[in-house]
């Protein structure tokens, strides 16, 4: 790079790392750098410095001609280089996320590698992902865009890890499913996709989908699995108008199935 001048030389001296500054987004590099005009002289933020949360392009966070406020962390005066961080400033919300552990979440996968496959746990473009490890998923299959319930296992806010487990809860679905069907709960609906987005149905309403799904499955009816059927699409039935988006759409098609599976019995 080209000599610095005295007079950048006097700014950058006058910096300091740890060191609040404000300044202007200049240009977002096609590599990724973005970079920041703080006085006259252009600072850099590299990608992982612009947020906690993942992010597939510094155009998500941050815009040509926005002013920013950030935290210098480093001044290298042979290079003439500046680091910056914006995420600095702010709060890290995986720490919060952290106390997030032992809940029963539902997310869509948007990875599968050969250690398992990732799964969005929260309902928004950047939100936090998980891995479910291939030890856990056995031979179920699974795709990117499926949906998967999951429990969090754990939260390793150092190394930015969230350990997930599918999640099962037995005891309460054997209970469930049995009080219904009087059937041993079927391994092929243990982990039936479930809705990811505003809302995710109540464990008995999941269940009331899952008996559903299984009883649509068997063809002609006897009266008690009509009977099931119809309890089940009522009790889901009530949820309607207390869902919104993905959640009432996913419970829409349950109801609809369970009317098919009955229209279909009673020709």
């Amino acid at each position: 790079m080209a000599e610095l001048t005295e007079h950048e030389m006097v700014f950058l001296q006058n910096l300091q790392r740890g060191q609040t500054i404000t300044g202007t987004v200049t240009e977002i590099a096609t590599f990724g750098v973005t970079f920041v005009d703080i006085g006259g002289y252009t600072a850099m933020i590299n990608i992982p410095e612009l947020s906690w949360r993942p992010i597939g392009h510094p155009s998500d966070v941050v815009a040509v001609g926005q002013t920013i406020t950030t935290e210098i962390l480093d001044v290298d005066l042979g290079r003439g280089r500046v680091s910056l961080s914006l995420k600095s400033l702010q709060p890290d919300p995986l720490i919060n996320f952290k106390a997030q552990t032992g809940r029963i979440v539902a997310g869509p996968v948007t990875k599968v590698v050969p250690i398992g496959a990732f799964v969005r746990i929260e309902d928004r473009p950047d939100g936090f992902e998980g891995l479910v490890p291939s030890t856990e998923l056995a031979n179920l299959r699974v795709d990117i865009g499926d949906a998967l319930t999951v429990e969090i296992v754990d939260v390793d806010v150092i190394r930015r890890r969230i350990e997930l487990a599918l999640a099962e809860s037995l005891a309460t679905v054997t209970a469930l499913w049995a009080d219904h069907v009087h059937e041993p709960f079927p391994d092929d609906l243990r982990w039936i996709n479930v809705p990811s987005g505003e809302s995710v149905p109540a464990l008995d309403s999941y269940i009331a989908g899952c008996i559903i799904t299984y009883i649509a499955r068997q063809g002609t009816l006897d009266p008690q699995r009509q009977q099931i059927l119809t309890g089940c699409a009522e009790d889901l039935a009530a949820l309607v108008p207390s869902l919104e988006g993905t959640a009432a759409a996913y419970v829409g098609r349950l109801i609809k199935m369970a009317d098919l599976a009955r229209a279909e019995t009673r020709q």
